[in-house]
């Protein structure tokens, strides 16, 4: 009995299918025949002029009616079908009377707007109600059957519209409310600034960039560049402590002579052809109705940008959706617009120029932000659209991330990264892990003084390509970060900075800087990619303070190198030219980098700044870069983890007074409890709440270890006896 009801619903099921695809069909046919006779050869023509003379417009119903019939088969939706047909029907008479009441003796229909069936409808009706009535009875008839057809309750749709209609009308009170504010506040303005003189702006704009124009021989050069590093002195320096030899004393600076400049490859942008692009651009708004006044211009190496001020009741987002029209009106290569100027009242709009200019690594080490810069880190990366130099600090970034297509200059940028720092820094100050799977660009650093590889001897340090190195160094890297932060706990500071400055009145050598540099983080990625996201996690959140900074570069934006959580903990960033706004996005969060011109050209965002900063990169040459490891290599210094173990070891610092009584009363507490744990250390009333560095130090002096894989402590009684004996000596 069930397979034959089975065997019977599959049958209708079929019968259903077949029936609705025959009505679609069908329908689709009739309204392509009716709506485009020529398309439909004889047939078509036929169909067309039977259907307009029987209907006349309203005639397109009829296949429309067919193919909805033919969805509801497929879809098997319940239905009355004679309420729907009754409804089509009332539908169909009440549109062809309300059409023939529009009909004219101009139509080109034949049978007039509502063909036969509507013209004899509602010629009856107007013999017997009046043609007002008719339109009004018709236009009824047609709102009712509509919405029964389908199946919307005329209530909820008139209270649809009201609501639509309150909310219009309050949104355009609303806008002309803001508007007349606007207008107020640019008349006030108006009223407080005189008007600006364009061709006066260009003149003494002009004027401040003459300096810059020249080539870098002019810029100012230190009267003496500081070969070797003094010690930084401190407010303890009375005591007189001296700190062990620094093997890296007599280590000379590399000076920026190495570096080579040609001349400048463009004339610098005249006056003539500023005043006529600021006249032309505001000729260009103003044909597509945007009224604005060029009010500063700021020339630079490769962009030139324009400041407007927008008419009362202009908004931002008119000027922004014309940037197409105004990069082809003025011929630009590329055009951006910034739009409001970061702490300014104007809509920036950044255009290339017609003779863009190259910028030096040499101008921005010789310039005044980067010789007499106090940050702890800076980094000399390029010049702003104003031509400025450009100086950022590594050490309150913390992190940075770069990211372009190739050929953008991303290369060159970390090349410019690196020669800062060996221009500034002696290999015991900054030391540099240095990582490229490519083996490309990294791999001529190989031999300077300042690499380091925790994985690694001093001896045997080098560029690390392989990506299973690149985890064990991580994975030491991140033991060195735990150590340090040991370190800091007992030396009672926040940060390297306040550690260095106690190391150095205790005696105690200073820590380095550790900057960690990987070229391309897709390759990584795809290889080892949940382990190193995992590490480069951790090392972001937490390496800032004791030193360690990271620079990640990749050639690959895509959500899947530049992962969430790796982009969460990297706030700083620099993109290059990419191909899209997708990739621009997956960067800096925003759209912008698709419209860079590439070579050097760049959007940085610096950590806390609302909107990224255009700049031309510095541009170092592979020769120049040869040429400053050569003589740091002449000097035959070799790497050296002195300063790194000195401060991992701690004995200096296990040994200080002030720490000694502390770990002479927990080595007590050890011996006479005979186990040892935070909670037996914090009970004894000496040590209280110094029990988490009572066990630092213990550990530092080796009297207790933890084994590996385990989670209890092992004492050496051994050497607990001979250091308290030696101890008691002491006394």
């Amino acid at each position: 009995m069930d397979s034959y009801y089975r065997a019977r619903r599959k049958k209708s099921s079929s019968k259903r299918n077949f029936t609705g695809l025959a009505l679609v069909a069908s329908g689709a046919a009739l309204f392509l025949g009716a709506l485009a006779p020529s398309l439909t050869g004889r047939f078509g023509a036929a169909l067309h002029g039977a259907f307009f003379t029987f209907a006349g417009t309203a005639s397109l119903l009829l296949p429309l009616f067919m193919g909805w019939a033919g969805l509801q088969q497929f879809l098997n939706e319940k239905s009355s079908r004679l309420k729907e047909a009754a409804s089509f029907a009332v539908l169909f008479l009440s549109l062809t009377s309300l059409l023939s009441l529009f009909h004219t003796a101009g139509s080109k229909e034949p049978g007039g707007l509502g063909g036969w069936v509507g013209d004899s409808i509602s010629l009856f009706l107007i013999q017997q109600f009046g043609a007002p009535i008719v339109f009004v009875l018709s236009a009824a008839a047609v709102f009712l059957s509509g919405c029964l057809l389908l199946r919307v309750s005329p209530l909820e749709l008139f209270h649809f519209m009201r609501e639509r209609i309150r909310q219009d009308l309050a949104n355009w009170k609303e806008e002309r409310k803001r508007a007349a504010d606007e207008k107020k506040l640019m008349k006030k303005i108006e009223k407080a600034a005189p008007a600006v003189d364009l061709n006066k702006l260009v003149e003494s704009r002009l004027k401040s960039m003459a300096p810059r124009s020249e080539t870098p021989a002019q810029v100012p050069k230190p009267a003496s560049l500081p070969k070797t590093a003094p010690v930084p002195k401190t407010g303890t320096e009375a005591s007189k402590v001296e700190l062990p030899v620094n093997p890296y004393a007599n280590y000379i600076l590399p000076d920026p002579d190495l570096l080579t400049v040609t001349e400048r490859s463009a004339p610098p942008v005249s006056k003539e052809e500023l005043y006529a692009n600021g006249t032309h651009l505001e000729q260009t708004l103003d044909q597509f109705g945007v009224k604005a006044k060029v009010i500063d211009i700021h020339p630079g190496p490769v962009i030139t940008r324009y400041d407007l001020s927008p008419a009362p009741g202009v908004r931002v987002q008119q000027i922004e959706s014309l940037s197409s029209d105004i990069a082809l009106a003025m011929k630009a290569q590329s055009l951006r617009v910034l739009a409001p100027v970061p702490g300014k009242a104007a809509v920036g709009i950044e255009i290339s120029n017609s003779n863009p200019a190259m910028v030096f690594l040499k101008e921005l080490v010789l310039s005044t932000q980067y010789q007499k810069s106090t940050k702890p880190l800076p980094l000399a990366l390029g010049k702003t659209t104003e031509g400025e130099s450009c100086v950022a600090d590594l050490a309150g970034m913390p992190h940075l991330l770069i990211a372009g297509a190739t050929g953008s200059g991303k290369s060159v940028c970390i090349h410019s990264v690196i020669l800062s720092i060996l221009f500034k820094f002696r290999p015991d100050e900054v030391k540099l892990m240095l990582i490229d799977p490519k083996r490309l660009e990294l791999p001529g650093y190989a031999g300077i003084p300042h690499l380091y590889d925790p994985a690694e001897e001093p001896a045997d340090v080098k560029v690390i390509t392989q990506p299973k190195d690149v985890v064990v160094s991580l994975k030491k890297l991140i033991e060195v970060m735990d150590a340090r932060y040991q370190e800091f706990a007992l030396m009672g500071v926040r940060n390297i900075e306040g550690y260095n400055e106690k190391a150095r009145a205790k005696g105690v050598p200073p820590v380095a800087y550790l900057i960690v540099i990987i070229d391309e983080l897709a390759d990584l990625m795809i290889t080892v990619g949940k382990e190193i996201e995992e590490m480069i996690q951790r090392l972001a959140q937490m390496a800032r303070a004791v030193g360690i900074h990271l620079i990640l570069a990749t050639q690959r934006p895509s959500v899947d190198v530049i992962t969430g959580v790796i982009k969460a903990n990297l706030p700083s960033r620099i993109a290059f030219q990419v191909m899209s706004n997708t990739d621009s996005r997956v960067i800096l969060d925003s759209q912008g980098a698709e419209d860079l011109l590439g070579r050097g050209d760049m959007l940085f965002l610096a950590t806390g700044a609302p909107k990224p900063s255009r700049l031309q990169g510095a541009f170092v040459s592979e020769s120049d870069v040869a040429r400053v490891i050569q003589f740091i290599k002449e000097q035959n210094f070799k790497p050296s983890y002195l300063s790194n173990k000195s401060a991992a070891n701690g004995d200096s610092i296990v040994d200080s007074e002030e720490n000694q009584e502390l770990l002479v009363r927990a080595a007590r507490v050890v011996k006479d409890a005979e186990k040892v744990s935070g909670d037996l250390l914090r009970a004894d009333k000496e040590i209280g709440s110094r029990y988490d560095l009572a066990m630092i130090l213990l550990k530092k002096k080796g009297l207790i270890e933890k084994p590996k894989d385990t989670n209890r402590w092992k004492i050496h009684f051994d050497l607990l006896d001979d250091y308290l004996a030696e101890a008691d000596r002491k006394r």
